[in-house]
C-alpha cells in the first residue's frame, strides 16, 4: 500500500487491504472511502485477474475536448 503513486491508487489498495485482512463487507469499505459499492467489486475484480499492478490505472487516453 506505502507503494502506491497517487491518492486514487492508496484509496484502490485499501479497499482490497480492507475486505481481505479486516474481513469488512463490500458496503461498510464503500461507506467509509466515499465510493461506490459497484467500484469497490470492480477494484476487488482487477485485482484477482492481474495483482496490484492491475490497481494503477492508466488515462482513457484520445481527445477529451473538441473544438
Amino acid at each position: 500500500m506505502r507503494e502506491a503513486p497517487d491518492k486514487p491508487s492508496y484509496q484502490r489498495r485499501l479497499a482490497i487491504w480492507l475486505t481481505h485482512v479486516g474481513r469488512l463487507a463490500v458496503h461498510q469499505v464503500a461507506e467509509f472511502l466515499c465510493a461506490s459499492k459497484q467500484a469497490v467489486w470492480l477494484w476487488i475484480a482487477q485485482y484477482n485477474r492481474t495483482g496490484p499492478e492491475g490497481l494503477d490505472r492508466q488515462g482513457r487516453g484520445g481527445r477529451r475536448w473538441a473544438y
